[in-house]
């Protein structure tokens, strides 16, 4: 395994010149044994380091070269370590275990909220022309609707398409790939609902829908602010934030500053407000194999240029509106 030239010069140029200046002094032969043995325990660090990340994150093994980048912006230790633990505890769906999640969902749309397939609709969270999550989402759905036994489930790519049919059809099932904070999920379920009214106030037919909010994956924080607004709720995959929620809270100020540290690093004008921690301070760790990953990421895995006006090649590829490129 190679190691990235940034930490040949940091760790290997020193010792050399130490070994220069103290072949010149006349005493190498004293002082090169525990040199060399600094240079090469260094390496076995190193590469322990990557052998463990790659075991547990084998996804990871195809981006070498841009995990390797992403260490050389970690200046210290600490940063470093931090950089690996969270890499170490990334939540990669990859089709296997997307599979798994899908036919959960499926079952608790079709079994475990218990609706009435005639009388229910099956919708995203799309709300214009762009390519949403939630339509890919519900495009993998569909035969599964069927397999378990409600191929009558009304099937909707946009959101707002729901209104025409709540009357006849006032189960409404929001499906979603993922929620960071709940805002988007919130704001959706309130517009539907101050539709819904508007249109009963206009036709004067009494319409009481049901809305539940189906999501593959959700932030435990997110999960949280829906439920606190008196929207019925589930998340096949629930994340706890990755730094706040998951280390020793004694820790928690530290890590965030240590991130806070290497998000210095990144050309933070690209986007405002500079989303630290991730949107809306999620400290996520997730990503769809194939899809779109959430801004709820850490920036450091998504971000594409560095303050100093270098490019850099991030580990996640994401297609962002409000990104400067």
């Amino acid at each position: 395994m190679a190691f990235g030239l940034a930490w040949l010069l940091r760790n290997c140029v020193p010792c050399c010149k130490q070994l220069y200046h103290t072949a010149k002094n006349g005493s190498i032969r004293a002082i090169e044994p525990r040199l060399g043995q600094r240079i090469l325990t260094q390496g076995r660090e190193f590469k322990r380091e990557l052998f463990e990340l790659y075991f547990v994150q084998t996804w990871l093994q195809r981006h070498e070269p841009k995990i390797e980048q992403l260490l050389e912006l970690a200046h210290m230790d600490e940063e470093r370590e931090l950089v690996l633990d969270l890499l170490k505890n990334f939540n990669y769906i990859d089709e296997e275990r997307l599979q798994l999640l899908l036919g959960a969902m499926a079952d608790r749309i079709c079994n475990g909220i218990s609706v009435a397939e005639d009388q229910t609709q099956v919708i995203t969270t799309a709300i214009d022309n762009e390519p949403d999550s939630s339509q890919m989402l519900l495009q993998m759905l569909k035969n599964r609707l069927t397999e378990n036994g409600f191929p009558r489930f009304l099937k909707r790519s946009r959101g707002h398409e729901a209104i025409k049919y709540c009357v006849e059809r006032p189960n409404i099932v929001i499906v979603e790939e993922f929620s960071g904070t709940g805002g988007t999920i919130i704001a959706r379920v309130n517009d539907l609902k101050a539709r819904i009214q508007d249109k009963a106030n206009s036709t004067g037919v009494e319409i009481n829908p049901r809305i539940v909010v189906c999501l593959l994956a959700a932030m435990k924080n997110a999960l949280a602010a829906i439920q606190a607004e008196g929207i019925e709720v589930y998340s096949e995959f629930e994340m706890p934030a990755s730094i706040s929620q998951r280390i020793d809270p004694a820790q928690v100020d530290q890590k965030k500053n240590l991130m806070e540290g290497i998000e210095a690093r990144l050309d933070r004008a690209r986007m405002t407000p500079f989303p630290s921690l991730g949107y809306g301070q999620a400290e996520s760790l997730f990503f769809l194999q194939n899809g779109n990953p959430p801004n709820n990421n850490f920036p450091v895995f998504w971000w594409k240029h560095l303050a100093n006006g270098d490019a850099f090649v991030p580990l996640l590829e994401r297609d962002e509106p409000n990104y400067d490129y």
